[in-house]
């Protein structure tokens, strides 16, 4: 079995992956839990870009109904949950924690269950560094907070926030980003029906007795 060693804690890659990750334990789970952010941050850029070039057209055509009812609000949609997930996994990716600080006062066990939410530790004495690393929280879990307990996230836990100060304005910023999605899904659903159906003049001679599709 092959031990690395950190020779010193600036040792970051600045383009791609440390290649030790090949023969660690938790290899599978460190791939996929890249696999996922890559694919999230590219399949939005993806969505993004073909929501713009509908946007050229919309303006090239004047057809400014579309433009702001699917373009605008379509980005509003996207950004707001999509997007804020995204600037979650990239601010998170500078986020570095030396795991090896160990300052001359350290968590005593209960300080380290009490932040761990009761978890049993088999560390008497862990280094702050570390501590700081499991606080962090994972970005699935925010998610799934927002969506479903509406921010009312638990305090219990302990955990720093990614984007803001602490977890309070970091759950502020993510609800008012889905009061804004919510807010935008009929404007996008049922605004341009409503004008269509509002604006098209009457026919009152069938053509021919065709149906057009």
């Amino acid at each position: 079995m092959l031990t690395f060693r950190r020779e010193k804690n600036s040792c970051v890659y600045p383009f791609g992956m440390d290649p030790s990750w090949g023969s660690a334990e938790n290899k599978l789970a460190f791939i996929n839990s890249i696999k996922m952010k890559m694919s999230v941050i590219f399949g939005v850029l993806h969505m993004s870009f073909g929501v713009f070039c509908k946007a050229t057209n919309t303006i090239y055509f004047r057809k400014f109904v579309d433009f702001w009812t699917e373009v605008v609000a379509g980005l509003v949609i996207l950004w707001g949950l999509f997007g804020w997930m995204d600037a979650l996994i990239i601010t998170k990716f500078f986020k570095t924690y030396d795991i090896d600080y160990c300052p001359e006062k350290r968590y005593t066990a209960e300080q380290i269950k009490m932040l761990e939410n009761e978890q049993e530790l088999s560390e008497p004495n862990v280094c702050q560094g570390d501590i700081d690393n499991r606080k962090t929280p994972g970005i699935i879990n925010i998610m799934i907070t927002t969506v479903f307990a509406f921010g009312n996230y638990d305090e219990e836990k302990h955990q720093d926030a990614i984007i803001g100060k602490d977890e309070r304005q970091q759950y502020s910023i993510a609800v008012a980003l889905l009061i804004t999605v919510v807010l935008f899904i009929p404007i996008m659903l049922l605004v341009k029906p409503c004008i269509v159906l509002c604006t098209s003049p009457a026919e009152d001679e069938e053509k021919d007795g065709m149906i057009e599709f």
